[in-house]
């Protein structure tokens, strides 16, 4: 369930759907998965890696007004389901990304992005070798390629801009829905992408000290993390060697490894409502994304300080 895709993620197709689905844009194959995963009232957990849409969690408003399977159905999705994990490639099944490189089309820090209309990176008739063998563009395959790439540390930076387009912050909103909604038995989710990472490279020209900043085959997991009261991480995650991860064991607790970028306030609402209605509103919740106190995790306790706020003045 976790292999790579066998060419790079970065790679735009068109739209996945052999069909028009209308103005809602959801992916067929996203929201028929999710309907047939919600028809398994005795699954516990599940382990899902691809390429996926929001209504892979969440059904769009046009299927749960056209459809009589929805409806009050929509309740018992997800009723035994204890434990979520969904890795989501970072191409859209519409057509697009959910990041885009910081550098745009800058063939140096591998940040080219195809068109709907080209080939797989590396069979392009158009890049050929003398003798005919495809010719894989580095371009487009190392940034976002997963394969035979090692992981970096939680603290290295990515080349990525999330939410291109406001694509991302709707999915986030689905699963953080369907996770404090309709899963009442819910104890660890995980939403997470595999990105590039920012590697610094000794010894090369491009700053004072001989070292510039480069993008070589290392990648990091952006994401969002939850779990509940007495849950200890699997150990065969190595985002949770951090002491982070098991601090406030006896409470909820939410953990972001997604840099300086940030959820709008009402996405961020919903992630840490899951679980207050089982286990109570304590909740530890904590930016994992670099050392010591970062940006993001200040800016994490200020949203918590105006949210408190605004409880204060509605009494």
């Amino acid at each position: 369930m976790w292999m790579p895709i066998p060419w790079a993620d970065n790679f735009t197709h068109g739209n996945l759907n052999p069909t028009d689905t209308g103005t809602s844009d959801y992916d067929m194959l996203s929201n028929a998965l999710g309907k047939a995963i919600a028809s398994l009232p005795a699954l516990k957990s599940l382990n899902l890696s691809g390429t996926f849409d929001s209504s892979l969690f969440w059904p769009p408003s046009s299927c749960t007004d056209k459809d009589p399977d929805y409806g009050d159905g929509l309740t018992c999705r997800w009723k035994s389901l204890e434990s979520i994990r969904v890795h989501l490639d970072g191409r859209r099944p519409s057509g697009g990304t959910y990041f885009s490189m910081r550098n745009g089309n800058d063939p140096r820090t591998g940040g080219a992005i195809s068109t709907e209309n080209e080939s797989p990176p590396g069979y392009s008739n158009s890049h050929l070798s003398q003798d005919g063998v495809p010719v894989s563009r580095q371009s487009e395959t190392e940034s976002f390629s997963t394969r035979q790439h090692t992981f970096s540390i939680a603290g290295r930076g990515t080349a990525v801009l999330p939410d291109h387009e406001g694509t991302l912050s709707p999915v986030l909103e689905a699963f953080a829905k369907a996770c404090g909604c309709l899963m009442p038995k819910l104890r660890q989710a995980e939403l997470s992408f595999t990105v590039p990472a920012i590697v610094p490279v000794s010894g090369v020209g491009g700053s004072a000290d001989g070292a510039t900043t480069s993008l070589l085959h290392d990648r990091r997991l952006w994401g969002v993390w939850y779990f509940s009261p007495g849950v200890v991480p699997d150990q065969d995650q190595r985002w949770c060697w951090h002491p982070e991860f098991c601090d406030g064991i006896d409470r909820r607790r939410l953990f972001w490894d997604t840099l300086t970028w940030l959820p709008a306030d009402d996405i961020h609402e919903l992630f840490i409502n899951i679980g207050a209605q089982q286990h109570g509103p304590d909740l530890y919740e904590k930016d994992v994304s670099l050392p010591d106190s970062t940006a993001a995790e200040r800016i994490l306790e200020e949203q918590r300080k105006r949210r408190r706020l605004q409880e204060q003045a509605g009494r």
